[in-house]
């Protein structure tokens, strides 16, 4: 008789849902285990009494409100737990654990903020966390870079890691401009999180940045850490500029050792060129280059994750789990105690080109006035892109606005020098900056 592994639900939502139907799905099962053991969903913790998902499910699943009817049960092995938020989320991951449980969790907010801790209660109770959900849904990015790169240093690692913010900026480089009704179109299609700002502000790019450098550099990183903005401020002109410069606009997360071997972690909209493999990273995919010192950069990308590409990814943490189960293995997950503060550098302190755009008053001297207050920074421009790009647009439509591309230059020169030519009697507002790729 084959051993039998069961395995407790806690959350029944859309990716719940996703996750109970391929244990539902005996061919899929019979495909994940080989056949070596029985993988069993005992239990699931639902609250919502119209889930309509948990009437259509074998009568053998146990359902229940408690999710103390899954922690405390001792024939479950394996916790899943997908209700999202914190604090609940957190309390069933602790005692989950606590009570020698293997935890499959792909809560990024809770594992950005908690995942130090949780880590050293399962290394204490002798069992691990699994979290291949978090970063690129169904490609297992972090096995990959444990299990293949273990070898390598690695050294940097930047891509595009929100699906529903590259979403809206693929549409507006597509000439789609209304910003609210594509947040919108982007919350109907499920693209969104519950709080639609964790997107829009940059901070689920950040939070997945936190658990990606915890993986490669073995880093002890919070979101204070983390240098973030969002992509509220762009207007439609910003596109039509860009365009014009060769490139395009995706939110970029970035993880950088300079030579001192300082870290800085940032997540920005930035001008991407159209050379670049991120710039083909279009509205339903995500993509991250990582670099080592031996095997230089290499490129990993996959379909934006919905329910069932993230189902996956928490499955194959599941039969990771069977697996040492099964086999009876040593444990070899994460040394929370081999973790370290890096030495962090600063935004401020990094360097860039930059792209500059001025919502202006038509007014002559203005080009004059904002290079002399560059000039008095060392910071050199490089061009300016002005309205010629309205020639098809109805008049009524444009804003006064044009554009500058400026060298290489520290975060805060900048930063500065704006904040001086912002004073300026010219403008309508202050001038929007963004960084480069080179």
């Amino acid at each position: 008789m084959n051993k039998i592994i069961n395995v407790g639900l806690v959350g029944c939502g859309k990716l719940g849902s996703a996750v109970a139907e391929l244990f539902c799905d005996q061919e899929f099962l019979h495909h994940a285990t080989k056949g070596r053991y029985e993988l069993k969903l005992h239990t699931i913790c639902e609250i919502d009494k119209e889930n309509k998902f948990l009437k259509k499910l074998d009568s053998n699943i146990k359902i229940t409100k408690n999710f103390e009817d899954v922690i405390d049960d001792p024939e479950i092995n394996i916790v899943i737990e997908v209700i999202g938020g914190k604090d609940i989320a957190y309390e069933i991951s602790k005692r989950a654990l606590s009570k020698g449980k293997f935890l499959v969790n792909a809560n990024k907010s809770l594992l950005a903020e908690k995942g130090i801790e949780l880590e050293k209660l399962a290394r204490d109770n002798n069992v691990a966390i699994g979290s291949e959900g978090v970063i690129l849904g169904g490609l297992p990015l972090l096995s990959i870079i444990k299990e293949k790169l273990f070898l390598e240093k690695i050294l940097n690692f930047y891509g595009i890691v929100n699906g529903s913010t590259n979403f809206i900026l693929s549409a507006m480089e597509n000439g789609h401009n209304d910003y609210e009704s594509l947040v919108k179109l982007a919350e109907e299609r499920g693209l969104m999180e519950k709080d639609k700002d964790l997107d829009l502000n940059g901070i689920d790019a950040a939070q997945k940045a936190i658990i990606l450098a915890k993986h490669c550099f073995h880093s002890n990183l919070s979101l204070n850490d983390v240098y973030f903005q969002g992509i509220k401020n762009l207007i439609r002109e910003d596109f039509m500029f860009v365009e014009k410069l060769g490139y395009v606009i995706k939110l970029v997360m970035m993880a950088c050792h300079d030579e001192q071997g300082k870290l800085n972690v940032s997540v920005a909209p930035t001008l991407v060129p159209k050379t670049n493999f991120l710039a083909l990273i279009e509205e339903n995919k995500n993509g991250i280059f990582i670099e080592t010192e031996y095997s230089g950069k290499m490129f990993f990308s996959a379909k934006v994750a919905e329910a069932k590409e993230t189902a996956i990814a928490v499955f194959q943490d599941v039969i990771k789990f069977a697996d040492i189960l099964y086999n009876n293995e040593r444990i070899s997950g994460l040394n929370p105690d081999n973790l370290m503060k890096e030495n962090l550098k600063s935004y401020d302190e990094m360097v860039f080109p930059f792209y500059v755009r001025f919502m202006i008053k038509d007014q002559p001297g203005i080009l004059a006035s904002i290079a002399e207050i560059f000039s008095w920074y060392k910071i050199n421009i490089r061009t300016s892109i002005d309205i010629d790009i309205y020639k098809n647009i109805d008049t009524k439509d444009k804003n006064d606005c044009f554009a500058i591309v400026i060298d290489s230059s520290k975060v805060s020169d900048v930063n500065e020098a704006v904040s001086e030519i912002s004073g300026l009697k010219y403008f309508k507002e202050e001038p929007f900056v963004m960084r480069m790729l080179k």
